[in-house]
């Protein structure tokens, strides 16, 4: 089904029949599912269905996914052993738990950790969806579940570790995320050609063994397709956020070794085979591959490493730059544009050039600056340009569009006289309590009226159990 939305077409490719639900009984889980997809087909919907059940329960005719971001690559791999047949999708990859509010914070994994789970399911073939992507508020008491004990007050869920903030901006994950992502999209057509059911014996390369014990020295999975081949490498497990993975060393089958720098990252891809565009291969690179923008081929590593590119059969050193400016080498007939950690977060693929030292890319195509005075390079990938280095300076004019003040007018409250005193003509009568959401309020306030005898002289205890987030009480 494709919607056209001015000014993008919107297109739905796949519908997901409920989310982690879980039954205890079959028959009954069997006859809920198969209804809704009834109703999705009823309705038009010809798209596969899927869950989100972890092989807990399903309807027969749609794709199993996986859900959490813990021992990836086995997960995957048993995946595609009980469902052979099916893709592997990772339909939310994130925070297994979110944290609660009143609940102490939830141990959080390191960027270098997130990462590595996120390489580790390309590498056993799987596609990932970030779950939430971005992180939400809930306005109107929207969200919340009932208070569990003393300490729990509301109950609500937040999403603290979402790739972006509630205010859009990138996160701490953000770009660690974006790096692995941008080379899944970029090289699309050789992840989709991998064969990832052939599932050869391998080092296991969790972070953390069955046994408990780390993972030590290096560990690699190399998928092959026709459309080329990608080797993860995976460097030791347990080292410090910030610590250097060193540089493992890989031996092509021709025998030929050649060095794969991880630096701080603790997992690196090697790829192998690719069309770049035009006449224009790529026999390998050991500097992790980010796009093609024109006929410009974007890698990036540790800073001062050295990585060995080859295109169109001919080998060559490139060294990573230890500044913010990119390194640009022309090669066979290629511009290879070469990044290393600390630069990559400020660089953006246009259709047709690079753009290093913004903050992103607008709707347009056009880079944004990262504020004023702060300067960044454009390397053009075509045209009469192509493969030069142009600076732009950012004045300070340029970036003022600074809102101008808000007024705003004399506040208001709405009178709650009639709610208190019973003649709000919103009021009826019930015979006994009920949820909210049976009395046609699903958010915000509901009003509770209550009447009552009693003896002066008398005490009254009045109990809501199972009151969800908060009560106000009014005498």
């Amino acid at each position: 089904l494709v919607f056209e939305r001015n000014p993008v077409p919107v297109a739905i490719i796949a519908v997901q029949n409920e989310h982690e639900w879980t039954c205890g009984s079959e028959t009954l889980a069997d006859g809920y599912l198969r209804e809704i997809n009834r109703l999705f087909r009823e309705s038009g919907l010809n798209v596969p269905t899927i869950n989100a059940n972890n092989l807990w329960q399903g309807a027969e005719g749609e794709i199993d996914c996986w859900s959490g971001d813990i021992d990836m690559f086995a997960m995957l791999r048993e995946l595609s052993t009980a469902r052979p047949n099916q893709p592997r999708i990772v339909i939310d990859f994130g925070q297994p738990k979110p944290p609660r509010i009143g609940e102490p914070e939830p141990e959080r994994s390191t960027v270098r950790l997130a990462q590595r789970r996120l390489v580790e399911t390309l590498a056993a073939g799987g596609q990932f969806c970030f779950a939430p992507f971005m992180a939400a508020q809930n306005p109107g008491f929207w969200g919340g579940t009932e208070a569990i004990d003393e300490s729990n007050i509301y109950g609500a869920d937040t999403d603290t570790d979402a790739p972006l903030d509630v205010a859009g901006a990138p996160g701490r994950l953000f770009h660690a995320y974006r790096a692995v992502a941008t080379f899944a999209r970029s090289f699309g057509r050789v992840l989709a050609g991998l064969e990832v059911h052939q599932r050869r014996v391998t080092l296991d390369p969790s972070p953390a063994l069955r046994d408990g014990s780390p993972l030590t020295g290096y560990a690699l999975e190399h998928l092959q397709g026709q459309q080329g081949s990608v080797a993860y490498v995976f460097a030791e497990a347990g080292l410090p956020e910030n610590a250097d993975a060193g540089t493992a060393r890989i031996m092509l089958p021709d025998g030929q070794s050649l060095p794969v720098p991880l630096g701080k990252q603790s997992a690196a891809w090697v790829l192998f085979g690719a069309h770049l565009g035009g006449r224009t291969e790529l026999d390998y690179s050991t500097l992790c591959a980010i796009g093609v923008a024109g006929q410009c081929f974007v890698c990036y590593g540790p800073a001062g490493a050295v990585g060995a590119v080859s295109i169109n059969g001919t080998p060559i050193d490139v060294v990573v730059p230890k500044g913010r400016a990119p390194e640009v080498v022309q090669h066979e007939s290629c511009t290879i544009v070469c990044l290393n950690e600390q630069s990559m977060p400020e660089t953006f693929l246009g259709d047709n050039a690079v753009f290093v030292g913004v903050a992103g890319i607008d709707r347009d195509g056009e880079p944004v600056p990262l504020g004023p005075g702060k300067s960044y390079c454009i390397v053009h990938g075509s045209g009469e340009h192509a493969g030069e280095i142009e600076s732009v300076s950012v004045r300070k004019s340029e970036l003022d569009d600074t809102p101008s003040a808000v007024t705003t007018g004399p506040w208001a409250h709405g009178p709650a006289d009639d709610y208190l005193d019973g003649s709000s003509p919103r009021y009826a009568s019930i015979d006994r309590p009920l949820p909210l959401t049976e009395l046609g309020s699903p958010y915000g306030y509901g009003w509770y009226r209550l009447e009552f005898k009693s003896g002066a002289s008398r005490k009254v205890k009045i109990a809501a159990p199972g009151s969800g987030d908060r009560l106000l009480l009014a005498l």
